[in-house]
Order: structure tokens, then C-alpha cells, then sequence
């Protein structure tokens, strides 16, 4: 089952809510099981894409990209 409430509960995680709203959604986030595991998805895929390894693009990419501009 899907919550109605994913799409706010996204939307406090990526921090564009107001204090009060907030407030409201974590409210919701404690008894609602569906957008507790959302929490816990985002928050994975934030580690997962923040410990990516930083890699220099090719020297060649690089070049044909500062041609283009």
C-alpha cells in the first residue's frame, strides 16, 4: 500500500517545507509505516550516491565539452 501523504513526505526530506508543516510531517512520518520506509529509502540513496567515487571526466570529453561552450 501506498500513503497519500509520499509526495509531502518527499518534499520535507529534500527540506522545501516550512517549519510548520514540517512539524506536521513528522508527526505522520512516526505513525506511518509506508513514509518511514520512504525516510529510510532516501536516506540510503543519499549515502549511496554521496560515497560515489569522484572520477575526472576524460581528457578527451573534456576537450569536445570546452569546444562546444
Amino acid at each position: 500500500m501506498t500513503c497519500a501523504d509520499r509526495l509531502t513526505t518527499q518534499a520535507y526530506f529534500d527540506g522545501e517545507v516550512d517549519a510548520v508543516a514540517a512539524a506536521g510531517i513528522e508527526r505522520h512520518v512516526a505513525q506511518c509505516a509506508d513514509c518511514r520506509a520512504l525516510i529510510k529509502d532516501l536516506e540510503q540513496t543519499r549515502a549511496a550516491i554521496r560515497n560515489l567515487a569522484q572520477q575526472a571526466a576524460p581528457p578527451a570529453l573534456r576537450a569536445r565539452i570546452l569546444r562546444s561552450l
